[in-house]
């Protein structure tokens, strides 16, 4: 039997859920739900960071819950979006507010930085699955 380590730890999936929430109250309301760095973001564009806000985290939350190896997978790209997302705007925050938001900064590249760990975890144990799989004869 391959194991895959899950990603169902209540940090994890609190951590998706309120992404997802974010993310769907900033398509709802996005000028209302903003700060000022997104503020400067033209409309659909500041719908676009929302979006993929909202679809990264459902991706993930959805990833850690399905069985096999589509879940890892689905799990993985979603925490990628995320990173992406994540990392982007902390460096958006950090540009336009140099040492005044450096904290926040921080903190919002650290989670992306974070995904970005877990989805290489993932990746590994995904390619580890594979080879064992191909070794007894049983590829995907």
């Amino acid at each position: 039997m391959i194991v895959i380590p899950s990603g169902r730890h209540p940090h994890e999936i609190l951590l998706m859920a309120v992404f997802v929430l974010a993310g769907v109250a900033g398509l709802i309301a996005p000028r209302r739900f903003s700060g000022q760095t997104l503020q400067a973001l033209p409309h659909s564009t500041l719908l676009l960071f929302y979006g993929v806000l909202a679809a990264g985290g459902l991706l993930a939350l959805v990833g850690v819950f399905l069985p096999g190896l589509r879940g890892p997978t689905v799990e993985m790209y979603g925490l990628t979006l995320l990173a992406v997302v994540l990392i982007g705007y902390g460096a958006a925050v950090w540009w336009a507010f140099g040492a005044r938001g450096f904290f926040f900064a921080l903190i919002t590249i650290g989670i992306g930085a974070a995904n970005v760990w877990r989805a290489a975890q993932i990746n590994a144990s995904i390619a580890a699955a594979r080879r064992t799989l191909r070794a007894l004869g049983d590829a995907p």
